[in-house]
């Protein structure tokens, strides 16, 4: 009796570790907001950047952002996110050039943190 008492005992004791070690559930990545300043070196023919349509992935997107040269993207934490834009150039009243700015790649670890690309 006390050994099949015994057995019964070990085996729930080691029900229970493997319950207790079993891995939690996996969870969605943790997402903020940050700055990303796309800066006038992309403007290859001169200018300024004004307008920003940009996207990261299926996460957020902008549809032109008129301006200034700065986005306030939704973006993931402690990994890494890769925005695509097209960017508008002004050269000077009334004038300027599209361009792409592609795989733009930076790891937030933050909210309001700011990238230049």
């Amino acid at each position: 009796m006390k050994k099949h008492l015994m057995a019964v005992v070990l085996a729930l004791a080691t029900a229970v570790g493997l319950v207790l070690t079993v891995a939690p559930p996996a969870q969605a990545a943790t997402t903020g907001w940050v700055y990303v300043v796309y800066g006038d070196w992309n403007c290859a023919k001169g200018g300024t950047v004004t307008g920003i349509q940009a996207f990261n992935g299926g996460l957020w997107s902008t549809n032109w952002d008129w301006g200034d040269n700065i986005i306030y993207p939704r973006v993931y934490f402690n990994q890494q996110n890769t925005l695509n834009a097209n960017l508008y150039c002004s050269t000077g009243w009334f004038s300027g050039y599209y361009i792409y700015s592609l795989n733009r790649r930076f790891t937030p670890t933050a909210n309001n943190q700011t990238f230049w690309v």
